[in-house]
């Protein structure tokens, strides 16, 4: 990928993180993290193509219009799922097997520092 991709794949990453941070997301930063791992930095075709960054499917991978509706779909799926505020994270989403066995761990060696407010 060329310098011109570097910089438009950093300003999706950048505004991802922007729209998370206005979200009502809780555990923003692990939120983030888990687009990262999901979709590799936003540059995975397969889940990108389908601007699902969380790697959603029911019986087939979802397809959402945009990126956003993707984030939009995942805090409703925390809402209806995450319902201590208490619990752990990374243990939840152990709980509800989010990912394959061992995804938190991946999730814990994401090095991304999530900064919110963002300057737009």
């Amino acid at each position: 990928m060329g310098v011109n991709g570097q910089h438009k794949n950093q300003q999706l990453i950048d505004s991802v993180a922007c729209y998370i941070c206005e979200s009502d997301i809780v555990h923003k930063e692990i939120v983030m993290k888990q687009v990262i791992l999901e979709s590799g930095w936003c540059k995975g075709e397969f889940l990108m193509s389908r601007n699902n960054l969380f790697g959603f499917r029911a019986k087939n991978y979802l397809r959402f219009k945009n990126w956003q509706e993707s984030v939009d779909y995942y805090l409703k799926w925390q809402r209806k799922r995450y319902i201590n505020i208490d619990e752990d994270y990374y243990r939840f989403l152990e709980r509800v097997k989010y990912g394959a066995p061992g995804y938190s761990g991946k999730l814990r060696k994401v090095r991304y520092d999530l900064k919110c407010p963002c300057n737009r």
